[in-house]
């Protein structure tokens, strides 16, 4: 688990946030994309 929380840490910035927001919070790319801009 430790080398998958380190593989997000090294994503871009917006990626990380759409990533997390799409798996923790579990947000459609829609959701993702008005809450990013």
């Amino acid at each position: 688990m430790a080398g998958v929380a380190a593989a997000i840490r090294e994503l871009p910035p917006r990626c990380r946030d759409a990533f997390l927001l799409h798996r923790f919070e579990d947000l459609s790319y829609r959701q993702i994309a008005d809450r990013l801009g």
